[in-house]
């Protein structure tokens, strides 16, 4: 209930080189409370697209926009997923980037597999 509060104070309305602007959808940018709110959001819609899946991952770690999973059902499976993923929300669309010979880049970092298991290595990338 608190939560629903914190959504209707932020400020929607904008002014931009004289002329006002309603913000119809979301979280106005450059507010304070912006950042917190989205985390608020993305946490419980993780929370409810990973109990609705029919297939589950072996770990999800997300830093601001950015996911980390590793998928163990292969690559059709993880397709299926993405389409789960995309089809919960209208204003929420997920872009896939999957390991290429072994390598996947995320964030700053180039994470390498190794067998069956992330290499505790994680070089920076340049």
């Amino acid at each position: 209930m608190v939560l629903c509060a914190f959504f209707w104070v932020i400020p929607r309305r904008l002014n931009f080189d004289g002329q006002f602007y309603e913000q119809t959808n979301g979280v106005a940018m450059g507010s304070l409370l912006s950042p917190v709110n989205a985390i608020f959001f993305m946490e419980d819609f993780e929370k409810k697209t990973i109990e609705q899946a029919a297939h589950k991952h072996v770990c999800w770690f997300r830093y601001v926009d950015d996911t980390f999973v590793i998928w163990p059902h292969g690559r059709e499976k993880l397709t299926e997923f993405l389409n789960h993923l995309n089809g919960l929300h209208n204003n929420i669309q997920f872009t896939m980037e999957a390991e290429e010979e072994g390598h996947l880049p995320f964030l700053a970092y180039k994470i390498q597999t190794l067998g069956n298991y992330q290499e505790e290595s994680i070089q920076q990338s340049e």
